[in-house]
């Protein structure tokens, strides 16, 4: 009883609105930071992989290069994705939007290497500057591992499906971390099938009153 009554309170501390609006605010900050850092990420700045004595270019300055460089190396893409994934989710959280639930954090932050594994899976371009695929070191490292089941059963295409599977497990976690159910997929296609056939009235709508105007 002791130890529920605990549980309870501490619920109650996390869920506190000024909490949420000071925590939501800081991660939406740092998101703020990894979106710009990694966003003007540039390979000829200053940073643990590269001892160069250029002008930094980087939004955040020294400080930033520093990350980016390691975020991209370890992320790739997926870098930028997680900042944008912070500042989504720490808005939701300062302005109080959904319930207080660890487990959407969980999936939020599962979702960030799920992306980075299905971009591994992803042709490189030639303007592409790390030697690790655009899912960074982790990417790759996570492609490699659900490409075996693939190969193991002699699926033509492992890569590409590895790559489809991955992708689609990202955009679970996704969507299970903003708090997206079933219902709201119902409501999202009833609503796009209304909207489809309004579409499609005025559609013959407009045929039929060009049809008159040339008769």
């Amino acid at each position: 009883m002791a130890e529920t009554m605990a549980q309870a309170h501490h619920m109650r501390e996390v869920s506190d609105p000024v909490w949420r609006i000071l925590t939501g605010t800081a991660a939406f900050g740092f998101g703020v930071f990894i979106c710009g850092s990694v966003g003007s990420y540039a390979p000829t700045d200053p940073s643990w992989n590269a001892a160069t004595s250029g002008d930094v270019q980087n939004l955040f300055g020294a400080g930033g290069a520093v990350f980016a460089d390691v975020a991209r190396q370890m992320l790739g893409w997926s870098a930028w994705v997680a900042g944008l994934a912070l500042m989504i989710g720490g808005a939701m959280r300062a302005v109080l939007i959904g319930a207080p639930r660890i487990r959407r954090w969980f999936m939020g932050a599962l979702f960030v290497p799920l992306s980075a594994a299905c971009f591994a899976a992803w042709p490189v371009p030639t303007s592409w500057p790390l030697r690790a695929g655009l899912g960074g070191m982790v990417g790759d490292g996570l492609h490699d591992l659900s490409v075996m089941p693939f190969k193991a059963l002699l699926l033509p295409m492992p890569n590409l499906l590895a790559g489809l599977a991955l992708g689609a497990a990202a955009l679970l976690a996704a969507f299970s971390a903003l708090g997206f159910r079933r219902g709201d997929a119902r409501l999202l296609q009833s609503a796009a099938a209304r909207s489809g056939l309004r579409a499609a009235r005025r559609a013959r709508g407009l045929s039929g009153w060009l049809s008159s105007l040339m008769h």
